[in-house]
């Protein structure tokens, strides 16, 4: 969530504006407010716009009702929305939503503007897989933007911020956008520098290809929130999107992270708090779950033998016998904080074949969702073919991808 409002606070002050912002300007920008910082009373200066509110507004909504009902949800979304919204009148907002903030039965109006994109940061934090993205990115569009790209552009953003945040690389994220969703994400950053400022836009989809690009491009948090306010046009939510995506990908510095609390008044620090204590617990509870099978991880090590014998497909061996240990290791990889219902999406996507050498060749390459799917793989295969996961135990497999997981701090 850091992310996003650093990028909001870089890009304000900068959005339609007549001409495009210089690298160097926006660099000496971030350098005075995230590494050396100034002096700033946030209760009298604003120096964040709307998507700072409403990124803590839906955070602090899903804090409270993630795993709820959807009209639970969507009825603590308005709510949140509409009480931070208010409690800042003034920061920037269009209006429809302007309206929508202060009416007594805020419905929504199929808005396809970027307000849904640069929201939707803490879905992809709080999400166990890609399924819960699409249906929690989901509800919180559809408040206001109950419009298919007011949805997608939503989803698009969470999609890649889970991804990042789970080690896939960026070519992978970029394939999982264009393919899932349909977004062209072939222009860069310069060609969107090169459009007519008379032309800009605050559109959904320009925004999320925009970003895109902006993250796609960048070596690092920072050169990623600049190349965003660069590109120009509604540069506050570009870098907002942009930052959400690269917080989760590159991690943000501890400086930076210290500085942005100081320019937000205490009630968006008490949105962010409730909202990080949420994401903090279920990550507890995914380590939880993996702490159960890394604790046979020894075990997994030992059963590997050095000779398997004549190479057998995958799928196509039966060893019906099985040790307690990976009776164990098949019941938790089946809970949701650890298994990839769309495995075979997942393996395609990062262009994998379904095959145990395969896997223990680009495991040490593997982000962790990529992890995920291949054990998921495995373990889903001796349902049907009885002694499937055996098979991968005895030649390493499981140990390997184990072993990479832990390293890797799956439960993240």
């Amino acid at each position: 969530m850091l992310g996003a409002i650093i990028g909001d606070i870089l890009g304000n002050g900068y959005d339609f504006g007549l001409t495009i912002p210089k690298y160097e300007e926006v660099q000496k920008k971030y350098d005075e407010l995230f590494k050396t910082g100034i002096e700033i009373n946030p209760r009298v200066r604003e120096i964040f716009t709307d998507d700072t509110v409403m990124t803590v507004a839906v955070g602090k909504a899903l804090s409270q009702t993630f795993d709820k009902p959807a009209e639970e949800i969507k009825l603590c979304l308005r709510y949140n929305m509409q009480m931070f919204g208010r409690s800042h009148i003034t920061a920037g907002y269009g209006t429809l939503f302007s309206n929508w903030l202060i009416s007594q039965k805020p419905e929504p109006y199929e808005s396809i503007g970027n307000g849904s994109a640069m929201r939707v940061s803490s879905v992809g934090w709080l999400a166990n897989n890609l399924n819960e993205v699409d249906i929690y990115a989901r509800l919180t569009a559809e408040v206001t933007h109950n419009s298919e790209e007011g949805i997608k552009g939503a989803q698009a953003i969470a999609s890649a911020i889970f991804l990042a945040r789970n080690g896939s690389k960026k070519e992978a994220i970029k394939k999982y956008i264009e393919k899932e969703y349909g977004y062209d994400l072939s222009k860069s950053v310069e060609e969107y520098r090169s459009v007519d400022i008379m032309k800009r836009d605050a559109l959904c989809e320009t925004a999320v290809v925009q970003a895109m690009a902006a993250f796609l491009e960048s070596e690092n948090f920072e050169d990623a929130v600049i190349k965003a306010v660069t590109i120009g046009g509604d540069t506050d939510t570009i870098a907002a999107i942009t930052g959400s995506i690269a917080e989760a990908y590159y991690g943000i510095d501890e400086k930076a992270k210290e500085l942005v609390l100081t320019y937000i008044p205490d009630d968006l620090k008490r949105g962010i708090t409730d909202y990080t204590y949420i994401v903090m617990y279920r990550r507890n509870e995914r380590k939880k779950a993996y702490d159960k099978i890394f604790d046979d991880i020894k075990y997994f090590k030992e059963r590997i033998k050095e000779d398997t014998g004549r190479p057998v497909p995958m799928f196509m061996f039966n060893q019906p016998e099985m040790s307690e240990e990976v009776e164990r290791l098949i019941n938790t990889a089946h809970l949701p904080e650890i298994t990839d219902k769309a495995y075979i999406d997942t393996l395609d996507l990062h262009n994998i074949e379904m095959d145990s050498d395969l896997y223990r060749e680009n495991a040490a390459d593997s982000g962790v969702y990529l992890l995920r799917a291949m054990l998921t793989s495995i373990v889903r295969q001796e349902i049907f073919n009885p002694g499937a996961v055996d098979k991968c135990v005895d030649d390493g497999t499981v140990y390997v991808l184990l072993d990479e997981m832990k390293k890797k701090k799956v439960y993240r």
